[in-house]
């Protein structure tokens, strides 16, 4: 990497378009630059890369980039367009706002930048493309440079007179060319920089599959028919199936919270979210009907979604389900760590699906039961090339795996496959991002309008309800496999996460259980085949060892020699290796497994009060921020500089504390203010009642 010069940089580029009547110029150009977090309020940069067609330099100051932005807006007329790609453009955006004056700003959210246009020049984010970190793109599509690792110590305090050694500007020139090998593997998937070629998020390749599939075999006209038939329009409407989506189901059963459990089993469901599009019918155009029907229409078998409201509810098992924050009311509610336990009175917008599973799960007084607001809608297998596109995506991941010189296309596929769901629920009320002089903010959107605007748009080919169902379904599956367990003996069950089981005695009681549901999905598997008309071979692929994987069936994935959760989000356990694996929301796996392994006990130290300091945490905290007064910068080999401090994101190491909150811990320990502990009672005094888990025994000791 060299020096930047500007007669250089623009003797790199080849300032040539991709067709002649394309607007946009073939050229690669990547960007990244290197900064010092000085304080929470003072960041700034000190080194900026660039890869010209893979000719990579660096420079020092905003001025040197500026000029060599300036100079390729000169040769450039119109509406022609040049990309400098950007590796989470959000970040060298917080930066870029105190040096450029941008025309244009795309942005999902306050300071989530897509695009940014400063004259002719388009910045795009390639996280927002590929939903890959650097070091992964690298290694997923296998490219001829990797991301360096420890080369640049972001402890120490540079500024632009800071002497950069041979290693740092290998770390510093990596970066770019990482992302020069991605875009042009993407250039010969999609053949040019435009958004109409080359979509801007990862859902957007996706849904351009999805497109192109759909003209290919003569079918984009039905999924444009199925749209303007059946989109929701009304404003009511659409928000109750707003408030109806729900992600997966993530829970602990609070009897086993904090005990460290042995020969625990973990299943997993194959590609839970596809397979559900592919084994089940979806709701078509919503209708109102009269609150009375609300059951005649669900017996019929069709799709209903109603506000309900009922009374004096609890739990009937050690594995809640209602979500706290999805009911529009609650009155005197106890809260299992986010689920409701009990409640004097809710109310709660659900699909049939849901309503089922409150049926099952709760004990409520069925004459206060009330239904409001109710529509319903019949159900229909999705789309054949929509479900071709799902099929062909899981038959490549599954045959391509492992597979040596192909670990880029399975790579590329199974990035499209995960992408299918995010796809099917974009929400389609989206508030405008609007960025103006350093300052954002929202403005929502007419709901009439747009909503309307999205129906008869000839680019609109999914239905806001199939997303929905999806997750509906998939819960209400799992819910389903959760509620033999716990009525087998409710101790079994411990944890479940979205597509996941973790379970206690597998062989002896749930083994049979399970095999016989995977030939209930065979069989609806074979319904949906005989139905598409597809080859078996794409519901149930070949991998290169030749081992068949039908799609949505359950994998026994073997047992854990030791399991232990702290709730949801928050495990560890051993493999048959004695190594230990860690899952902990907002803490790097690999800072929690470090600190727990320098223990003499991790099991044990795994609790609540857990502290990992800055130095251990491998977690950082961000703070955004403004221009102040010029203040003097002495680095780490003690040279100074006048540093004028402007916009930046500072990022400075932080700590982590494993908490709960009281009314969980009062909750776990059954000292929750006129709670009904009948329920809990029963549970605690059956037959395994001696592996009531330490937490409790520990946490009442502690209140003695």
């Amino acid at each position: 990497m060299v020096k930047y010069e500007l007669a250089r940089a623009l003797n790199s580029l080849t300032l040539e378009k991709f067709t002649s009547k394309s607007k946009y110029y073939s050229d690669i150009i990547c960007f990244d630059i290197e900064t010092t977090s000085y304080s929470d309020t003072v960041s700034f940069m000190y080194v900026w890369q660039i890869s010209l067609n893979g000719c990579t330099m660096y420079g020092r100051t905003w001025s040197e980039f500026k000029e060599l932005l300036d100079a390729i807006n000169d040769t450039m007329n119109g509406d022609e367009h040049i990309i400098i790609w950007v590796h989470n453009l959000s970040f060298e955006f917080a930066f870029l706002e105190g040096v450029l004056h941008f025309d244009r700003v795309f942005a999902t959210s306050a300071h989530k930048v897509v695009y940014a246009d400063y004259g002719n020049i388009r910045f795009r984010c390639t996280y927002m493309m590929s939903n890959k970190s650097l070091a992964s793109i690298a290694k997923d599509y296998k490219l001829p440079v990797k991301k360096l690792v420890g080369d640049l110590d972001y402890r120490l305090t540079r500024h632009s007179k800071t002497p950069i050694t041979a290693q740092e500007l290998e770390y510093c020139e990596n970066d770019v060319l990482i992302l020069h090998y991605y875009i042009k593997y993407m250039i010969k998937q999609y053949g040019s920089f435009s958004a109409s070629h080359m979509p801007i998020t990862s859902t957007g390749f996706v849904r351009k599959l999805t497109r192109e599939n759909a003209k290919t075999d003569k079918q984009y006209g039905i999924l444009r028919k199925i749209v303007k038939d059946c989109s929701p329009v009304n404003p009511e409407l659409y928000n109750m199936l707003r408030r109806a989506f729900g992600g997966g189901q993530t829970h602990a059963s609070y009897l086993r919270i904090g005990e460290e459990i042995k020969n625990v089993a973990s299943l997993d469901k194959k590609s839970f979210y596809p397979a559900a599009m592919v084994r089940f019918s979806y709701p078509q155009q919503f209708r109102k009907i009269k609150r009375e029907y609300f059951f005649k229409e669900i017996k019929r078998g069709k799709a209903v979604i109603a506000d309900i409201y009922i009374k004096n509810v609890v739990c009937k098992y050690p594995f809640c389900t209602i979500s706290q924050h999805k009911c529009c009311y609650i009155k005197g509610g106890v809260y299992d760590n986010g689920k409701v336990y009990k409640a004097d009175e809710l109310i709660i917008t659900v699909t049939e699906l849901d309503f089922d599973t409150i049926n099952k799960y709760y004990d409520f007084d069925k004459d206060s039961l009330k239904i409001g607001r109710c529509y319903s809608a019949y159900k229909k297998r999705l789309p054949k090339s929509f479900i071709k596109t799902v099929l062909q995506l899981y038959k490549d991941k599954t045959e391509l795996k492992n597979i040596k010189g192909r670990e880029i296309e399975y790579a590329y596929r199974k990035a499209l496959l995960n992408s299918l769901f995010g796809m099917c629920v974009t929400d389609i009320l989206q508030d405008s991002i609007i960025y103006n002089n350093h300052e954002w903010d929202a403005i929502s959107p007419d709901t009439v309008a747009t909503l309307e605007d999205y129906r008869d748009k000839n680019t609109s080919i999914l239905l806001y309800q199939t997303g929905v169902y999806i997750t509906a379904y998939c819960r209400h599956e799992i819910l389903e496999n959760d509620l033999y367990i716990l009525q087998t003996d409710p101790l079994d069950l411990i944890y479940n996460d979205t597509d996941s089981i973790k379970l206690e005695n597998y062989e002896e009681k749930y083994k049979e259980y399970f095999e016989n549901f995977d030939k209930q999905v065979r069989a609806e598997m074979q319904e949906s085949c005989k139905y598409y008309g597809f080859s078996w071979d794409m519901y149930e692929p070949e991998d290169i060892k030749g081992n068949k994987h039908l799609l949505g069936t359950m994998d026994y994935e073997g047992n854990y020699k030791k399991f232990k959760t702290l709730g949801a989000k928050r495990y560890i356990y051993t493999d048959d290796d004695n190594i230990l694996h860690a899952t902990v929301a907002g803490c790097p796996k690999n800072a929690m497994t470090d600190y727990l392994n320098s223990t003499d006990d991790p099991f044990y130290n795994f609790n609540i009060g857990l502290v990992l300091t800055p130095e251990k945490s491998m977690k950082n905290c961000h703070h955004y921020c403004k221009p102040s007064e010029p203040i003097e910068v002495t680095d780490y080999l003690g040279n100074k500089e006048i540093i004028s401090p402007s916009y930046g994101i500072s990022i400075l190491p932080t700590s982590f504390e494993m908490n709960m909150s009281n009314g969980f811990k009062n909750f776990l320990t059954g000292t929750v203010e006129n709670m009904d502990l009948s329920n809990m009672q029963r549970l605690l005094n059956a037959k395994k009642l001696g592996k009531v888990n330490t937490f409790r025994e520990d946490y009442l000791k502690e209140c003695k």
